[in-house]
């Protein structure tokens, strides 16, 4: 029953906490005052996956109907480095986007049929 009230303790602190981010009026100041606040991410030892993330970029692309863009968008690219023996013949991937202060705009999954030689990295557009 301790344990349980001293976690309650923490997460009603963290919260007050970010009510108070919230409460500042200059924008600079309140996102410094939000790069402040302490993690509240686990940094437990996980497994590591033999295929990681190697690099990613993004295009914003605004509408342009000469070039056939109707709407606005962002292109996401991104290259994956397989350091295992095998090699790899596909990915299922989840992807979040958050904004400035870690609320999640987008979440996905996708499912890609790519070709990672082992000990190589490749992007998903060269395949």
């Amino acid at each position: 029953m301790a344990a349980l009230v001293v976690a309650a303790e923490v997460q009603a602190q963290s919260i007050q906490t970010v009510e108070t981010c919230r409460q500042v009026a200059n924008r600079d100041e309140r996102l410094a005052f939000y790069d402040a606040l302490p993690s509240t991410v686990s940094t437990a030892a996980t497994e590591v996956s033999p295929v990681q993330l190697s690099h990613s970029f993004y295009n914003v692309l605004a509408r342009d109907t000469y070039r056939g863009i109707n709407s606005p968008g962002v292109e996401l690219h991104v290259s994956f480095a397989n350091s295992s023996p095998k090699r790899v013949k596909g990915l299922s991937v989840l992807i979040t986007i958050k904004d400035a202060f870690g609320d999640a705009v987008l979440v996905t999954e996708a499912k890609m049929t790519i070709d990672i030689e082992p000990h190589t990295q490749t992007s998903y557009w060269d395949a």
